[in-house]
């Protein structure tokens, strides 16, 4: 019994050390296995968003034509890419083929995510357009029915004494700014999308469609790792 006291009485400081450093391990272990558990649930959870959105997205496309009201109001595929953040845990616990397909996976879905984006910003391009256009026409009614009614411009109505009808004016004015609302919201103004963003987004799809992410065993691992606990 003495001998135990005197080897911990001269060794304490190092028993100590010893006993810190083991329940650092611990917590170090037990944080990296919380790490993976949360990882694999972020990307499993994300892989089956991605293929419920992109067989919404192939719906999008009927006989090569673009619904580009579907496109437009449609949320972006993902805000973060969780498997390129997190795939270190996982490469080793994988076979080659199920790491590569959740790869192609996330690959073909950013492709189409730039795409979208691209065709987005066509449209609200178009938007703009189209508002210029009507601000454009809308002036060139002001100055004609004050021009048609009096003869005179604007500038003259402002600065010289008229006997100027403005109810007669405004209803002119509202009858033809009508018909020409009318005119725009039957489609007028072409709507241009370019061809190539219905090829790349029609080629990912099927692509996507060769592959079996859900039924691989790389996925069945993550469903694993996302339901261990600590």
């Amino acid at each position: 019994m003495s001998t135990i006291i005197s080897f911990l009485s001269k060794n304490w400081v190092n028993l100590g050390l010893v006993i810190v450093g083991s329940f650092a391990m611990v917590i170090y272990g037990l944080q990296e296995r919380r790490k993976k558990i949360e990882a694999a649930s972020l990307v499993k959870i994300q892989i089956d968003e991605l293929e419920e959105r992109l067989r919404e997205i192939s719906t999008y496309i009927v006989e090569k034509e673009i619904n580009e009201s579907a496109f437009y109001e449609s949320l972006p595929l993902m805000e973060e890419n969780y498997w390129n953040k997190y795939k270190h845990y996982f490469v080793r616990k994988m076979d080659h083929k199920s790491f590569s397909d959740i790869n192609l996976l996330y690959s073909y879905a950013s492709e189409i995510q730039e795409q979208r984006l691209l065709l987005k910003q066509i449209q609200k391009d178009s938007f703009s357009l189209t508002q210029k256009v009507l601000l454009n026409i809308e002036m060139q009614l002001i100055f004609y029915g004050i021009n048609n009614q009096y003869g005179v411009s604007p500038q003259q109505i402002a600065t010289q004494n008229f006997n100027f009808d403005m109810q007669q004016f405004w209803t002119n004015y509202n009858q033809k700014k009508q018909q020409l609302e009318l005119i725009i919201n039957q489609k007028a103004l072409t709507s241009y999308a370019p061809v190539q963003v219905r090829i790349s987004i029609e080629k990912k799809l099927q692509e996507y469609s060769m592959l079996n992410v859900s039924g691989s065993l790389g996925y069945q691992i993550l469903c694993k790792f996302a339901k261990r606990r600590l």
